[in-house]
């Protein structure tokens, strides 16, 4: 790699180089016929002019969508492997409302510190041209859908970041965690799509961005099966943690 790539590389706020498993798998649908039902998106972004990309995870509740979409969307996952591309023209015309996942480099130290979650991420709209970083080229968004699972973005948001001392969910995405090559913005969207929501890790044709391929189990069959903390969502709608028994 030449001297000028790799600086490219490195100045880039989420240069991605996470995972690309080579393993086909379905998509999976995890959820049940009491439980409300969730959309699990990929956004795709290439950074400035270089070969470079970084992604971001959306989700996004069925009630957001009229039937006809929903209906449109089982659709794309009933035919599919590992993901489809959701065509921009359809998109753009939906506003479903979303909570945005995203992982990028920072001054600080605290588990998951490099992936906010505010108001911001919390009301992110389907069809927005936004992300979580600086140097992504918005207006070049592409969308993909990987499949459906039975919680929130909130609650995906607890299980990627647990907060018991010494408990990771792959990494623990402090901002001074992130690593250009080792552990990017898409080794985070490859831990939430595999270890939180059970789906595919295959990414979208993002090259020497997406080298990692995660191994790890963070959804909530997987916390309780170790005695791990779980997030518990209160009246209020606030996590509380909760020791797995």
């Amino acid at each position: 790699m030449g001297a000028m790539t790799l600086l490219a590389l490195t100045a880039l706020l989420s240069v991605a180089t996470a995972s690309a498993t080579t393993t086909k798998v379905n998509i999976t649908t995890i959820t049940t016929e009491e439980s409300p039902l969730y959309y699990i998106f990929l956004q795709k972004f290439p950074l400035g002019l270089t070969p470079f990309y970084h992604t971001e995870i959306l989700v996004c509740p069925q009630n957001s969508f009229t039937p006809s979409d929903a209906q449109y969307l089982n659709e794309q996952i009933s035919s599919s492997t590992n993901f489809i591309q959701i065509e921009k023209k359809w998109w753009r015309a939906r506003n479903a409302t979303c909570i945005e996942l995203g992982y990028g480099g920072a001054s600080c130290s605290d588990v998951c510190c490099g992936v906010p979650h505010t108001e911001k991420q919390r009301n992110y709209h389907l069809n927005a041209y936004q992300s979580m970083i600086s140097g992504a080229r918005v207006r070049k968004k592409e969308l993909f859908l990987y499949g459906t699972g039975s919680f929130d973005g909130d609650a995906a948001y607890e299980y990627a970041c647990p907060a018991g001392d010494g408990e990771k969910c792959w990494s623990h995405w402090a901002g001074s965690d992130y690593n250009a090559v080792k552990n990017n913005c898409n080794t985070f969207t490859s831990t939430v799509l595999s270890c939180v929501y059970g789906l595919s890790q295959e990414k979208p044709d993002l090259g020497v961005s997406d080298l990692v391929t995660v191994k790890c189990d963070c959804s909530p069959d997987g916390l309780a099966r170790g005695g791990r903390d779980l997030p518990v969502l209160e009246e209020d709608g606030e996590f509380l943690r909760k020791v797995a028994k």
